[in-house]
């Protein structure tokens, strides 16, 4: 009988590890060992905060990297259940724990183009098959990047964001409200 309760009680506080451990993992932003087929985005700033929250809300597995422990979205990632690795994803050891040879995409959104092509680089030699999306914010370098190492989604947010930021093209006609127009009709009352 006392065997017997001590057997029950070794097997309670080993189910008890297992999920505590889990949950510590969890919190602590380790990346499940079964991942395989998901995201991995670098860089929590804005834009791989806000890459990383729609990816959750479509349900597409997506793990998180960030170099800065005390980012302000490295929190709000892991509530929405993301895992986060705090390290920097320019090194083999931390691509390799972000399981990136089966990884489906890389997202490079840091805010440094050095960084960015550093860690896409590196990437690309672990898994030449990856699909990377990289960040750089000169238009020039992204497009040479693009032909140089065959990485064929590189942009600039200034190449992206100026068709968008042009005035419109002028009309050779005055608008129907304009102040030449009502002078020629009455009909502006």
């Amino acid at each position: 009988m006392l065997l017997g309760a001590a057997a029950l009680a070794v097997l309670f506080a080993l189910a008890a590890d297992l999920v505590v451990s889990a949950r510590l993992a969890r919190a602590l932003g380790r990346i499940p060992e079964a991942i395989e087929d998901h995201i991995v985005v670098c860089g929590l700033g804005n834009i791989g905060y806000r890459v990383v929250e729609e990816l959750a809300r479509l349900e597409v597995p997506v793990v998180a990297v960030e170099l800065d422990p005390g980012n302000r979205f490295v929190s709000a990632v892991r509530r929405l259940g993301v895992p986060v690795a705090i390290g920097d994803a320019r090194l083999r050891e931390t691509l390799q724990t972000l399981k990136l040879d089966r990884a489906r995409c890389l997202v490079v959104v840091t805010s440094e183009d050095v960084a960015n092509l550093e860690t896409a680089l590196r990437a690309h030699i672990l898994n030449p098959q990856l699909r990377v999306v990289l960040r750089l914010f000169d238009a020039d370098l992204a497009a040479r990047v693009e032909r140089a190492f065959e990485i064929p989604i590189s942009r600039s947010p200034a190449a992206l964001v100026a068709p968008a930021s042009r005035p419109p093209p002028r009309t050779s006609e005055p608008s129907p409200r304009s102040p030449s127009a009502c002078r020629r009709s009455s009909s502006c009352g």
